[in-house]
């Protein structure tokens, strides 16, 4: 590959790949004139002017003798430049492509008729979750087929992978909570998803064609055989039916790309096809006593391997993994055929470039980045650590090396995109990758058989018991594993660790060990104590529904957990991964405003022992009828608590009579006063409390109950903040009461628009960091391409 095509490659690539991180969108003027820029570059003429006007300029300065020495270096920048604006073309023109998607004002929140196919199906209590590939929505027509996840409940009936539907559908736009180690945004951009909802009417007529597909044929033919949902997920890619615990044990075990149909599924199918075409040109060769050339043999066992490969990504469901694997073929047999020699670094370049180009969504996957990565790390061992012989023994011992030293370079992408690692993974892939790879084939086999009658047979049965026995194992040294959840390292120090390690690894050179030091630091400094002069208020973003904490140094005290769910709840998934994501070790204390499930949905959560929570937990509680009562006061980390309501002895659990605190430190106080009504407001300023804070957690979410005019006036806050859901059916806060509070003179801050808030209160003044705005600014952000619906 010439050196320039290189240069103006790897440059468009990284362009490319920046755009997960791209805190604004280009605007469509500015991507006519970078393509004008481009192709004028790309004249004879203009390149020779650009040296010239370079020349000249070293000669003005004196310099010319340097420009001789690096001319040849001048000569590259046209090529780059010229990447760097095609690459920011082309994902500018993605970008906008995804956001005129959207949905239209006129649809958010309202019913609608669409069609389309079903690409994903999630069995839950409550029915299914479908993930819908829109052909049309109302009266407009999609040609590249936006996605949708809707909510089909279970009296409608159940639905299957590539049906053709039509629905009656409610939807808003498509926007995961934001909070720190919780934001699924680039998520939700590489799967294409532009909306969220439910489905409000199914019957006659709703379903527009069946479902016919070799995946599905597939798949349903193993379940109705009585086939494990192990086999099931590693023959077709058909995951539906692993559940959350299944996903909890291989993610522990770190074996959860084995039944995430993927590379290295392709890869193995590949081996397989590539060994089976050998093996018969060569027996058919020698029955007909005919000497064969192994360049002949080499290009038909790439078709062969090429065709097979399609054949199992189309049972795959052409999955977006096994795709990018597919392409990587496809490349080398085109190299063989058109007999054109690439270095290894070139493949991977131009594998990187055709993923981009041809499907560039998943720049925005972990799984592009995980793929990518082991690829990268592949090469990097095979230059590093080249096998001292070709016998099998040091090939043998190449493999553990390399399968030792692709889970350790793993470990910072790991660490990036999930938060975890495990530091026994490469012992147990170490077992369990190659009985994948042997079970692969006797599978395979067992499917064909298994297609044409339905039945069961040998090979599926041996490869069900195997798989069977294998997650057994991993169940019981999955608590062995040395994992570490929630780690809280945050991406940019992970990034700085994989350096690090990486610098290690090259031969040795002056400042190497140093180097990586000073790479390393980002990473091991979570474990440094953080500063007690300043306190923080945590807002997190948990929809409809309320999770507070206040943190000094590593510890805090959480007050109310946010809602519960059928699976889950906010306390475990979102305050406590966030809260050690932010630096906190020790959480000391929960205060529940009031029993409502969106303040105290976590509560039983909190209390079970055998749950396995990222930080340190005192299990102490204080509510609005266990202790968090009028005249109850407590100090905490320097930090003064006061609880100004209920009365004392209150024993009634209601929105009226929740708990209202007030926390003061270094000159500022913050008041968070639950779901009071405007009864319960006017006995505050009837009994003369103290209510001026410069904080206020918005009444009741901003509900028209409460927020009375005399309670603002009181509280007189500097900044308000109202916790609600984004594009929530209750439609809170109100405009009436948002109103009063800019009358006041106040900061309106709502997690809706937002998502997590936090505010630091230090002696210079207080801090606000919005999530959205200031910690992980995105051009993707739906939140900040919409309005909240005026009522």
């Amino acid at each position: 590959m010439h050196q320039h095509a290189a240069l103006w490659l790897l440059a468009f690539c990284l362009t490319s790949l920046s755009a997960r991180f791209w805190p604004v969108l280009p605007g469509k003027i500015w991507i006519v004139l970078l393509a004008c820029i481009v192709s004028i570059i790309h004249t004879h003429n203009v390149k020779m002017h650009i040296r010239t006007t370079l020349k000249a300029g070293c000669r003005l300065c004196g310099v010319t003798n340097w420009y001789v020495r690096s001319k040849k270096q001048f000569s590259v920048l046209p090529y780059l430049f010229s990447g760097i604006m095609s690459g920011l073309i082309w994902m500018a023109s993605v970008g906008h492509c995804y956001l005129a998607w959207q949905l239209p004002a006129g649809k958010i929140q309202q019913d609608v008729i669409v069609t389309g196919q079903i690409t994903f199906t999630q069995r839950n209590d409550n029915g299914q979750w479908l993930h819908v590939a829109l052909s049309t929505l109302g009266d407009r027509h999609y040609f590249f087929r936006p996605v949708i996840g809707v909510h089909l409940p279970q009296n409608m009936g159940e639905l299957a992978v590539h049906q053709q539907v039509k629905l009656m559908v409610n939807l808003k736009p498509a926007s995961p909570l934001m909070n720190p180690d919780g934001d699924s945004r680039a998520k939700m951009v590489s799967m294409k998803m532009i909306a969220t909802g439910s489905v409000k009417a199914f019957g006659n007529g709703s379903l527009v064609s069946p479902a016919d597909s070799l995946h599905y044929r597939a798949s349903q033919r193993l379940q109705k055989a009585g086939y494990s949902r192990w086999l099931v997920a590693l023959m077709t890619g058909d995951r539906s039916l692993l559940t959350d615990k299944d996903w909890q044990l291989l993610q522990k075990s770190g074996t959860g790309h084995l039944f995430s149909i993927s590379g290295l599924h392709a890869g193995m199918v590949a081996l397989w096809s590539a060994l089976l075409t050998s093996a018969v040109i060569s027996c058919f060769a020698r029955l007909i006593n005919a000497g064969h050339n192994g360049m002949n043999i080499r290009l038909t066992v790439a078709v062969a391997t090429l065709l097979m490969t399609a054949l199992y990504a189309a049972l795959a469901n052409w999955q977006v993994p096994v795709t990018r694997a597919w392409l990587l073929i496809l490349l080398f047999t085109l190299l063989l055929i058109f007999k054109v020699c690439w270095s290894w670094r070139h493949r991977l370049l131009m594998m990187v470039i055709l993923c981009i180009i041809v499907s560039p969504f998943s720049v925005f996957s972990n799984s592009f980045y995980l793929s990518a990565g082991a690829v990268c790390v592949l090469i990097f061992i095979g230059w590093r650590w080249k096998p001292a012989s070709y016998s099998y023994f040091h090939r043998i011992m190449f493999v553990i090396r390399a399968q030792c030293l692709i889970s350790l370079f793993l470990m910072p992408f790991t660490l990036i995109f999930f938060g975890s690692v495990s530091l026994l993974t490469a012992g147990v892939n170490l077992i369990a990758i190659p009985v994948i790879t042997l079970l692969m084939p006797a599978g395979l086999a067992g499917l064909v058989l298994n297609y044409n009658d339905g039945l069961t047979n040998t090979l599926l049965d041996l490869a069900d018991t195997i798989l069977l026995w294998m997650t057994q194992q991993l169940s019981v040294i999955s608590p062995y594993m040395a994992a570490f959840d929630n780690t809280g390292v945050s991406g940019e120090a992970a990034f700085c660790l994989l350096l690090s390690m990486l610098l290690l690894a090259l031969p040795v050179f002056r400042y190497r060990k140093r180097s990586a030091m000073m790479l390393a630091v980002p990473a091991i400094s979570f474990w440094f104590p953080l500063s007690t002069d300043a306190w923080q208020l945590h807002v997190f973003d948990v929809g409809q529904g309320t999770a507070l904490a206040v943190s000094r140094g590593n510890r805090a005290v959480i007050i109310d957990t946010g809602p519960s769910w059928e699976t889950g709840n906010a306390l475990t998934s979102t305050v406590l991964p966030a809260l050690k994501a932010a630096g906190i070790l020790h959480v000391d204390q929960l205060i529940v405003s009031h029993g409502d499930d969106d303040h105290a949905g976590g509560v039983p959560a909190w209390f079970d022992r055998r749950a396995d929570h990222p930080l340190e937990l005192n299990r102490s509680l204080l509510s609005n009828t266990n202790g968090c009562q009028s005249g109850k006061r407590w100090r905490w980390q320097g930090l003064q608590f006061r609880a100004m309501w209920p009365e004392k002895g209150n024993m009634e659990d209601s929105n009226r009579l929740s708990c209202v605190l007030l926390v003061s430190g270094n000159g500022y106080s913050v008041l968070l006063p639950g779901d009071i009504n405007r009864s319960a407001e006017y006995a505050l300023l009837y009994n003369n409390a103290a209510l001026n804070a410069d904080i206020l957690l918005a009444p009741h979410h901003g509900s028209s109950t409460s927020s009375s005019m005399a309670f603002i006036k009181a509280v007189s806050p500097s900044f308000t903040v109202f916790t609600s859901g984004f594009y929530h059916r209750w439609k809170l806060p109100e405009d009436v009461v948002e109103s009063r509070y800019r009358e006041a003179g106040s900061v309106i801050l709502l997690t809706a628009l937002n998502g997590y808030i936090q505010f630091t209160l230090a002696d210079e003044g207080i801090g606000v960091k919005r999530y959205n705005r200031d910690i992980s600014r995105r051009w993707y952000d739906l939140r900040t391409q919409v309005s909240l619906p005026q009522h």
